[in-house]
Parts: C-alpha cells; sequence; structure tokens
C-alpha cells in the first residue's frame, strides 16, 4: 500500500518488445541510445504505386520462436507480434503464474488497426472464391479483441483479457488500465501493451491519399523528425510492446 493515499503501488517487473529496431529488450535500447532507424523501402508487397514507399517494417521474425506453428498460421501478423512481446515481457519477469491467483492475473492490449491482415486477406478470398474461399477462422481471427484473448490463451492466463481502441493512445491507454487496475486491488498482476501491424497496400494507400505520410522515399532513415521544420509527414510502423505490472 501506499501510505501516502492509501492505494496500492504498481510497479513495472518484466517488459518485452518486437520493434523494426530490436527484436528484443537489448536491441531495441540500444537502437533508441544510439539514435538507430529501421525506416527503409517496404520490401513485403510492391509499393512502386504508392507515393509512400517507406516504413518501419519488421523483418527476420520467427513467429515459431513464441508460439506453435499452428497458431503462427493461424494469426494476424499484429497478434504474432503482440504475443511474442508479451511473452518476452513475462520470462524477462520469470515469474510462475501458478503461484498466483488466476482470476488476479489479467492482460490489457491496445491497437488501433487490430486485425486489417484478416479482413483484407479474406476480402482478397471472397473476390476470387466467394464465399466459400473465406476461412471459417476469419471471424474469430478478424475481431478487435483478439489480441487479449490471444496472449491470454497463449500464457494460460484466466482472469480479464481486455482490448482497448483508441487510436494512437490505444497503447497508454491499456497500460494506464492495468495501472488502475491493481491500483485498486482488482488485480495482482497485468500485462500491458500495444501492438500494430498496418503494413497492407490499403492502409498505406489510404495514409497516403490523405497525405498524412512522409514522400521523400530516398532519405529513409532521416524521415523520423517530428520537430523538423522540414517535416512532410509521419512513418507507418510495426512494433509491440507489453509490460507486467
Amino acid at each position: 500500500m501506499n501510505p501516502d493515499d492509501g492505494q496500492r503501488r504498481v510497479v513495472i517487473t518484466g517488459m518485452g518488445v518486437i520493434a523494426a529496431n530490436g527484436r528484443d529488450l537489448d536491441a531495441f535500447w540500444s537502437s533508441i541510445r544510439d539514435g538507430i532507424s529501421a525506416a527503409d523501402k517496404v520490401a513485403r508487397f510492391d509499393v512502386s504505386k504508392l507515393p509512400t514507399q517507406i516504413a518501419a517494417e519488421i523483418r527476420d521474425f520467427d513467429a515459431n520462436r513464441y508460439m506453435d506453428l499452428k497458431t503462427a498460421r493461424r494469426l494476424d501478423r499484429s497478434l504474432q507480434y503482440a504475443v511474442a512481446a508479451a511473452r518476452l515481457a513475462v520470462e524477462h519477469l520469470n515469474i510462475d503464474f501458478a503461484n498466483v491467483d488466476p482470476d488476479r492475473i489479467g492482460v490489457v492490449e491496445g491497437t488501433t488497426l487490430s486485425n486489417n491482415e484478416t479482413a483484407f486477406r479474406t476480402e482478397e478470398a471472397y473476390a476470387k472464391k466467394g464465399y466459400r474461399g473465406i476461412s471459417p477462422l476469419a471471424l474469430i481471427n478478424g475481431y478487435c479483441g483478439g489480441g487479449s484473448g490471444e496472449i491470454a490463451n497463449e500464457l494460460g492466463i484466466k482472469g480479464h483479457a481486455i482490448t482497448c481502441c483508441s487510436g494512437s493512445a490505444s497503447g497508454n491507454d491499456a497500460v494506464g488500465y492495468a495501472f488502475n487496475m491493481i491500483r485498486n486491488d482488482e488485480v495482482d498482476v497485468m500485462i500491458a501493451g500495444g501492438a500494430e501491424a498496418p503494413l497492407l497496400p490499403s492502409v498505406m494507400g489510404g495514409f497516403s491519399l490523405n497525405k498524412l505520410m512522409t514522400r521523400q522515399n530516398d532519405t529513409p532513415h532521416e524521415e523520423m523528425k517530428p520537430f523538423d521544420r522540414n517535416r512532410d509527414g509521419c512513418l507507418l510502423v510495426e512494433a509491440t510492446g507489453f509490460l507486467v505490472h
């Protein structure tokens, strides 16, 4: 308890990250410390017809390190990242959940675009083959609350599984939500963070159409400059980070 206000003190005890500029905590921190940008020309699909052709893309990610092959094949890229980062956060803490009341452990995930990849692939399948081309798991994989549920399932968490979707603030809101739940003595442990994998042709096209992204494609490593007078837009970034409270 915090003697000043009678409420519980909340501390961060584990961290996990999967980002374009670092696939683990040490690599990510080194990139932040040394000012290393992961922005580059998108390699996952053809961007030659898009006005913005650069982004911070996670490459060389092996989902099978964090989940079984069947699960990895089923999940959207954003959910693969979320499960991986949440698992890394728990491993960083080195906690044994068997010693904690399962109803007092929860997950809060923040996301904006969530499972857009499933929606995109489902539309493609329907256009090519009709409704019989749609995966029977499309509805399960495509709903916006999938991330917190998948994390809870993969980590064996049986308490709260909550998804916050509030635009760019979603990850911060998730952490704040978890903070308040512990402080108010609703839970003992919360895994909270955010995950995004927005690099799809339709998403990049939509952002480009609204003139939200930089078009300086020749200097990708220099385009993360929000306070520069010469900035002309933002970049899309793939990343996920989770904390254990």
